[in-house]
């Protein structure tokens, strides 16, 4: 009975709902690119498998989300990328403004991703590397006008 006053409250607006894919939602010919027995995740004979390896387009990637209002973000610090990193063992703090340029309040996930420019690095003996990988997340609710870090 909760669950028919939920979904009611949010088509009227009197709830927002905020989330974020945790999944890649892979095209329809992805099944036909990626062998049925090979449940290798980095790229083999196929385009990989998940946000870490995963090079082809996607119907939806890791992290889409929806929402009833908008926002805009703005990294704060470091003032620009990509960031070189040469001790990964070394913590590295990321600031993001996060502003609502939408009519109501809502909450944004903001995602911070790892990428490594080489995908294959030879100190590694040839591991292959992820594209991305998720680093951090902060679930931020935002009153509209409102920007917060």
């Amino acid at each position: 009975q909760a669950a028919g006053l939920a979904i009611a409250e949010t088509l009227f607006g009197l709830n927002v709902p905020g989330g974020k894919l945790p999944v890649t939602v892979y095209p329809p010919n992805y099944v036909r690119q990626v062998r049925f027995h090979d449940m290798r995740i980095a790229p083999g004979s196929g385009p990989g498998r998940t946000y870490r390896f995963y090079r082809g387009p996607a119907l939806f990637p890791f992290g889409h989300g929806l929402s009833y209002t908008t926002f805009r973000l703005r990294l704060r610090h470091p003032t620009a990328g990509p960031v070189a990193v040469s001790n990964p063992e070394e913590p590295l703090t990321v600031t993001v403004a996060v502003a609502n340029t939408g009519p109501v309040t809502g909450d944004e996930v903001v995602m911070v991703f790892w990428e490594k420019v080489a995908v294959l690095h030879p100190a590694a003996g040839g591991v292959q590397w992820p594209v991305q990988q998720l680093m951090a997340f902060a679930r931020v609710t935002v009153a509209p006008g409102a920007e917060q870090e």
